[in-house]
């Protein structure tokens, strides 16, 4: 409906449609309190009666719980049915109520349109005789003087004409008038209609605006049985409930632990890798010069770091995922040895620190007290035993065992020299060298030269 004669809908809303959720409400209020029974059977029942345990009284507690909850929830949504239903009741009184402010103010409307045209048109016609009246007094006026003249010319022919026009004048004049003063009492009667239609139309519209009212009242008081029902329920988790109950499940879930291994083994693999790369991008560095080969330290140390941070972060993460589960505890520990060794690794310059004491130590190996280089048979040598051959880890490990096998290959190789040149040589912190000493001399090359340079492999 459209209300067009009030002009608005006082009482809009469809009670049909409030009521079929209050009958919702009422099949959720009643579902909740046979639950509530059949819970609070078993409860009762034998069968838990007998059943004894830790298991058993955190079970009593949870239904103990759930049977309250319940209780909670069948109070508040029959409340919230019974605030609905109530709500549909005078929602249809007020739209009673609005039904009739519009009929009345339609039919009020009617009228008073009605009489207006009424007033209109009388109105037009009591202006239409008065011009009637004003022409006949006109045409009276010159009958008058005509008769006049007439008369005073002794014309008594002309004398009776002007006689005849001149009453027939005045015949017009009180028709006219007659006809005039009828009119104006039509224009009046229909005003006076109008003026009460009017009202009627006035009384319409505060009968509209009090189904309005009715309307109004009554959504305030659902409103507040609403918020009553709501407050009567289960009561919702406050903020800060919400947000620790939904970490405690991420970090509980299945895909936050994957996370974190997944995490853990990637950090495990660039600490792991971190010094192969180092030697490896040193070693290719050495052709381009001084800069490249600090940048291939930087790379290795970078590399280094990005695994143990990674390494730190899946430990925190570990640390907040046993906090709300202590069962990953073991997950916890082998995180934090994984940490441990990291960082360890990081100790004395970290890889980039090992690389330069590795190189330190080989320079060491390859010099004289007076720092005078080996000769040219002990640098073939080392090209072919180390580089040319390309020997894999496994065969200079077995090398490094087999020491003296190796001194005496490189005294063949090399020569008296080589073998006189060594004899000269004072090892830091060590008593001179004799030169008989053969023994000394073969410890020394397995020690100081060829193990520090298999090093690089192991």
């Amino acid at each position: 409906m459209t209300f067009s004669a009030l002009g608005w809908n006082p009482a809009p809303g469809e009670p049909d449609v409030v009521r079929r959720s209050a009958a919702e409400l009422t099949g959720v209020s009643e579902i909740a309190e046979d639950a509530g029974a059949l819970l609070r059977a078993i409860s009762t029942g034998g069968a838990l009666a007998t059943w004894t345990g830790t298991a058993a009284d955190n079970f009593r507690l949870t239904l103990e719980q759930l049977c309250a909850d319940l209780g909670l929830l069948q109070r508040s949504y029959h409340d919230a049915a019974g605030a609905l239903t109530a709500y549909a009741s005078g929602l249809d009184s007020a739209q009673q109520e609005a039904l009739r402010a519009e009929s009345d103010a339609a039919a009020a409307t009617a009228d008073r349109d009605d009489a207006a045209q009424r007033v209109n048109a009388a109105t037009i016609e009591a202006r239409g005789q008065a011009s009637i009246v004003n022409n006949a007094i006109v045409r009276a006026n010159g009958a008058t003087a005509q008769l006049a003249l007439a008369t005073a010319t002794g014309n008594a022919i002309a004398a009776d004409e002007q006689t005849r026009k001149l009453q027939q004048e005045q015949r017009t004049i009180r028709q006219a008038n007659s006809l005039r003063d009828q009119a104006n009492l039509r224009a009046q009667d229909a005003q006076r209609g109008h003026d009460a239609a009017a009202k009627r139309l006035d009384a319409a519209k505060l009968l509209g605006s009090h189904a309005q009212e009715l309307r109004e009242d009554a959504a305030r008081v659902a409103e507040k049985a609403l918020h009553a029902a709501s407050d009567e329920g289960i009561k919702p988790l406050d903020p800060m409930t919400k947000f620790w109950d939904s970490t405690k499940e991420f970090l509980g879930s299945k895909e936050f632990d994957q996370f974190l291994t997944v995490l853990s083994d990637v950090g495990q693999l660039f600490v792991d890798m971190a010094l192969p790369l180092t030697i490896v991008c040193a070693g290719v560095a050495l052709l381009g010069g001084p800069l490249t080969f600090a940048a291939a330290l930087a790379i290795g140390s970078a590399v280094s770091r990005i695994g143990v941070g990674l390494q730190a972060v899946a430990f925190v993460g570990r640390a907040a995922q046993t906090a709300v589960n202590p069962e990953h505890s073991d997950k916890l520990v082998n995180a934090g040895v994984a940490l441990g060794i990291g960082a360890m690794s990081l100790r004395g310059g970290g890889v980039r620190g090992k690389v330069l004491e590795l190189g330190g130590q080989v320079k060491r190996s390859l010099a004289y007290a007076d720092n005078r280089t080996l000769s040219g048979a002990a640098r073939k040598l080392l090209w072919t035993e180390f580089t040319v051959a390309k020997r894999s880890p496994a065969e200079m490990v077995s090398m490094v065992a087999n020491g003296r096998e190796v001194v005496n290959g490189m005294k063949n190789a090399a020569g008296n020299d080589l073998y006189a040149d060594l004899t000269d040589y004072r090892p830091p912190g060590h008593a001179v060298v004799q030169e008989d000493t053969e023994q000394q001399i073969t410890e020394f090359v397995e020690d100081q030269a060829i193990e520090r340079m298999v090093g690089v492999f192991r």
